[in-house]
């Protein structure tokens, strides 16, 4: 499907579905940068809350939770967020959980912005822009020369509440696409992980 080699000095967003295999790809191109010799240059910001079900289908998980171990980056900062249209139980408490990831997943971008590397890899990036714009993914692109982040996309996930979020979090991926250099689309019919 692709050679890490290949991805490194470029900006890369991958998209989809819950269950669609985000998190796993992006785990392979990690890997792939390990191998090729790059984890001292690594630094991973993990946005996505703790895995859960939700209508019986798995959403969310860490990085760790894949077992993947920190120890291998120079940097892995997971950020405690919830899934806001999941366990927001009315339309107030959807927006609190969402302005409370962006604080949370800001400060963990500030670190990063004060102490960076040359690749930076997002977790469920579009955690952050639940709510807002890109704001500091873009600074935080302009530290690294390599950028891999997953975000999710035109998916089951409701807004029940129709606070916005959904359609924030679709028109500011679709920003983020215009200025990476790859999109991996998970939704497509035929594209697998392996």
């Amino acid at each position: 499907m692709f050679d890490a080699a290949n991805l490194i000095g470029k900006r890369v967003l991958i998209v989809g579905d819950v269950g669609s295999g985000k998190t796993l790809l992006t785990l392979k191109i990690v890997y792939g940068f390990i191998e090729l010799g790059f984890g001292g240059s690594i630094s991973i910001l993990d946005f996505a809350p703790s895995f859960t079900f939700h209508c019986g289908r798995r959403v969310g998980g860490k990085l760790i939770e894949y077992s993947f171990n920190p120890n291998l980056v120079k940097m892995y900062i997971p950020v405690e967020t919830i899934p806001p249209r999941i366990l927001g139980k009315c339309r107030d408490e959807v927006l609190m959980y969402a302005n409370m990831n962006r604080g949370r997943c800001e400060d963990a971008i500030k670190l990063f912005i004060n102490d960076p590397s040359d690749i930076l890899v997002i977790n469920d990036v579009s955690l952050y822009y639940h709510v807002g714009d890109l704001g500091l993914i873009i600074d935080a692109m302009k530290f690294c020369r390599t950028f891999i982040a997953n975000a999710y996309f035109n998916g089951f996930i409701e807004d029940k509440f129709s606070t916005g979020i959904s359609i924030n979090e679709r028109e500011v991926t679709m920003s983020l696409m215009k200025i990476v250099d790859v999109v991996f689309n998970l939704n497509v019919q035929g594209f697998r992980v392996i």
